[in-house]
């Protein structure tokens, strides 16, 4: 079966909430009361048997959709930046890591912590503020260690690079097909 890599990723989002149902009632029905009636009398067991084997047949086919889109975006190869790139490393910068952080979500973050200013700025005129009706009270100020006009243009440049990024990604996966076979019997 051929299909695009968005219709993949469609897919899985649908498997998984199947999933997620059959394993539910799955453990409603798995067990129960010798002093109580199973919701399926004596075809307790066979429904049973059968939720279990339709819940693994979700889980392969979602292991034959993500090994076949892994497997096209190591293959697929996009212009990005006058270079060429694996779909597979584009990915790399948008997908979890350490601690379910994408590499861009650490970046994001240390543009953020460089955002902490705005909180020592409020602080700043606040005491400035209290301050005001006392003749010889010091005036504070606001000091960064940082160059601000430098963080403001790397972080503009930091977004316009995710949704490049992103915008390779969504045309790569509505382009992109994949095949999906199922696994050989032995």
């Amino acid at each position: 079966m051929t299909m695009t890599i968005a219709n993949g990723l469609k897919e899985l989002k649908h498997i998984d909430k199947r999933i997620l149902k059959k394993t539910s009632e799955i453990e409603r029905l798995c067990a129960g009361q010798s002093n109580q009636v199973p919701k399926y009398g004596d075809d307790q067991q066979e429904h049973v048997t059968k939720l279990i084997q339709s819940t693994k047949d979700l889980i392969q086919r979602k292991m034959d959709i993500k090994l076949a889109i892994t497997k096209k975006n190591v293959e697929t190869v996009v212009s990005f930046r006058k270079r060429e790139y694996s779909l597979q490393e584009i990915l790399f910068l948008r997908e979890s890591g350490l601690r379910g952080q994408s590499i861009a979500d650490l970046i994001k973050r240390l543009f953020s912590a460089l955002h902490s200013d705005d909180r020592v700025e409020i602080g700043v005129k606040s005491i400035n503020d209290r301050n005001a009706g006392e003749k010889d009270a010091p005036k504070v100020e606001i000091i960064r260690y940082f160059d601000i006009d430098k963080r403001d243009r790397e972080e503009e440049e930091f977004d316009r690079l995710l949704q490049e990024l992103d915008y390779l990604i969504e045309e790569a996966n509505f382009r992109t097909l994949i095949d999906i076979n199922p696994p050989e019997e032995d």
